[in-house]
């Protein structure tokens, strides 16, 4: 069953995101096989955020590590597709809003050209084109109700600003700018019918794929937080395993 991974890694100031994955990695025995995770997003310093996909995710024997003389807090989760369906069906059983913090700079490709700013269509479609290359067979999203999904969400408020990206991981590292920053956003299900739960399920999951361009270097790094009378998710961005709480 192909599963969203993520490790989450805070060392504190003065180690570099390589030094930090190095570690946590190591501490938990994960293997990232080549061509390596979809996204690495250093949130601030210290703290790094790594998420790939997998059939089938291993147990977890560490939540702490050491660099030296520096304690390296590990938090770790995992989401099937089917649970973040799941979840999504829950949600948008009416409307809700969704709050997408922007934890580092984010942009997309309008007409082939950067786009630096929030945009609700283009993170779902991004989110979308994700999804469909890793999810289960059956559980793609297809076009029509991606259409559909732009004319249900609507923005309510943006708190940010546009700065460059810290993309300083690997030769290939590509700098870029991108929007930082809260964006509320009311989602109505009763316009999407049966696709409300698949659209909800990709609001969640962009907190483990990123979101736009530059997932790999940095760019995208997401957190989702529903609110409404209906749920929140249980755990985010991810359920435990072998003992450990996710985030």
């Amino acid at each position: 069953m192909p599963t969203a991974v993520m490790i989450e890694a805070a060392a504190g100031e003065g180690w570099t995101p390589d030094e930090v994955v190095d570690v946590a990695v190591r501490a938990t025995g994960w293997q990232l096989d080549a061509p390596g995770p979809w996204g690495v997003w250093h949130l601030k310093p210290g703290v790094v955020r790594v998420a790939w996909f997998e059939e089938a995710p291993r147990a977890v024997t560490a939540d702490l590590a050491r660099i030296g003389r520096s304690a390296v807090k590990i938090t770790v989760g995992a989401m099937s597709f089917e649970d973040l369906l799941g979840e999504g069906s829950r949600a948008a059983s009416r409307t809700f809003v969704c709050t997408w913090d922007a934890l580092t700079p984010t942009s997309f490709l309008r007409r082939g050209r950067p786009y630096p700013a929030p945009d609700p269509a283009l993170l779902v479609h991004s989110v979308a084109q994700t999804w469909n290359t890793h999810c289960t067979p059956g559980l793609g999203v297809d076009a029509g109700a991606l259409a559909a999904a732009a004319r249900a969400i609507a923005m309510v408020a943006i708190d940010g600003y546009t700065k460059v990206a810290d993309t300083r991981r690997g030769a290939d590292a590509r700098p870029g700018t991108g929007f930082v920053g809260r964006v509320r956003m009311r989602v109505d299900p009763s316009k999407l019918g049966a696709d409300a739960a698949a659209l909800a399920a990709l609001l969640l999951a962009a907190q483990w794929t990123g979101v736009g361009v530059g997932a790999a270097h940095g760019m995208g790094g997401a957190q989702m937080t529903f609110e409404s009378g209906t749920t929140r998710p249980r755990r985010q961005p991810g359920r435990s395993i072998g003992g450990h709480r996710a985030r």
